[in-house]
């Protein structure tokens, strides 16, 4: 199952090894209920880079709103994951300069 913002994904399919579905979703608005019967052992997660990179010099990390979907995935459905044994086994994030001396690099 893959889960993205942008129906542009769903290209990737052609791609894959594997039989995959996509749905297009908010994953701001995702919850721990809504993740765990997908019974996922790992993430994808490809947040935006504008908030982090150092190519913008404006950049506000996890005070951009466009951090939010991951920050909310990240402090709120991953710990209820968590909690309920449910969480994957492995994230892996993709990183931006700048991405890994921000806040969230340390969550």
């Amino acid at each position: 199952m893959a889960l993205a913002l942008h129906t542009e994904y769903e290209t990737l399919s052609d791609y894959s090894v594997v039989d995959t579905s996509f749905s297009q979703v908010d994953i701001g608005t995702l919850d721990a209920d809504a993740l765990q019967p997908l019974n996922s052992n790992l993430w994808l997660l490809s947040p935006a880079c504008q908030p982090y990179t150092v190519l913008n010099p404006k950049a506000k990390g996890a005070a951009d709103p466009r951090a939010q979907s991951f920050l909310h995935l990240i402090e709120v459905v991953l710990p209820a994951l968590v909690e309920r044994g449910a969480a994957p086994a492995r994230l892996l994030v993709e990183n931006v300069a700048g991405f890994e001396v921000r806040i969230l690099h340390t969550l």
